[in-house]
């Protein structure tokens, strides 16, 4: 059972290294982490075969030089991830399907609550 952020990120880094991914493959990488802006949640809700945990991205604007325009800013959103004790992390329902993380936090309890 993984109980911690650090638990989920050392699990994830060490399954891309037995895959023998390069280091800015991991998804937690700075440059993956940086690319959508995200925050991850310090709040881990366990469950026996891993771990749910909230991750929040922001698309910021950029610029399209094909078409000389830039995007607009999107906002801040919150997605459901889940952590298998192997280190697999996996997308729970939609990306950024919650618009606060409280409601992410709900849908993760409820999904807790529903494995034990």
């Amino acid at each position: 059972m993984i109980h911690t952020i650090e638990e989920i990120k050392a699990r994830s880094r060490a399954l891309n290294k037995k895959k023998g991914g390069k280091p800015g493959a991991w998804w937690f990488s700075a440059g993956n982490m940086r690319f959508f802006s995200s925050r991850v949640s310090s709040v881990v809700f366990p469950v026996p075969s891993g771990a749910y945990f909230i991750t929040s991205e922001q698309m910021e604007s950029v610029y399209l030089p094909f078409s000389n325009k830039w995007t607009e800013e999107q906002p801040r959103l919150w997605t459901l991830r889940f952590c298998a004790d192997s280190g697999e992390i996996d997308t729970c329902g939609d990306f950024q399907a919650y618009d606060s993380l409280r409601d992410a936090q709900r849908a993760a309890k409820f999904l807790q609550n529903s494995n034990v």
